[in-house]
């Protein structure tokens, strides 16, 4: 399902020069409060998928990261994760992270990353991705069984910085439903 919500105004030339950054895509995703009509400008940063049509080369992803890293983002920061079409998250092109207030991340390899926040994340944006460009969700994306979803937000709860997520993750693993962190 993908939810109707109108973007932040703040967020709109933004999001239009990061879908260009990014070239060649199948889709670009907003998620997270964004998506969920929840963002407070400020706090908030603002989260991304983007699916491309191929594996990326290493030249390529550092090529992405300098694109995307010339934008002004006015959210906190950019939150964003590249998928290859056919790949499931937690099996990501990039992870990257930057933003005027939030440290700088970048991740080509998804076994340097804690597999749990995408498997959520993904679980999420199943509900609530709003697409720039491309398809609905579901099109690209498997479901999340809700079996893989529970053992992830369990595993959440085992990190360092659980503490942020684990009201939204003790109401999921109550209810079944996603909730705000």
């Amino acid at each position: 399902m993908t939810a109707v919500v109108e973007l932040p105004a703040v967020l709109s030339g933004y999001l239009d020069a990061l879908v260009d950054a990014l070239g060649d895509v199948e889709a670009v995703y907003v998620v997270g409060s964004a998506a969920r009509g929840t963002y407070r400008h400020g706090p908030s940063d603002v989260d991304v998928v983007a699916v491309v049509p191929r594996p990326l080369v290493p030249a390529e992803k550092e090529e992405l990261v300098l694109r995307v890293e010339r934008l002004e983002c006015p959210a906190r920061g950019l939150e964003l994760v590249v998928y290859a079409k056919g790949s499931r998250p937690p099996d990501f092109e990039l992870n990257f992270n930057v933003g005027p207030r939030m440290e700088r991340h970048v991740s080509f390899d998804p076994a340097e990353e804690s597999w749990h926040w995408f498997v959520v994340d993904a679980a999420i944006a199943e509900e609530h991705a709003v697409p720039l460009v491309g398809p609905p969700w579901a099109v690209l994306f498997d479901p999340i069984p809700p079996e893989r979803a529970r053992a992830a937000v369990l595993a959440g709860l085992d990190e360092p910085d659980a503490a942020a997520n684990a009201k939204r993750a003790r109401r999921y693993l109550e209810t079944g439903g996603w909730t705000e962190k």
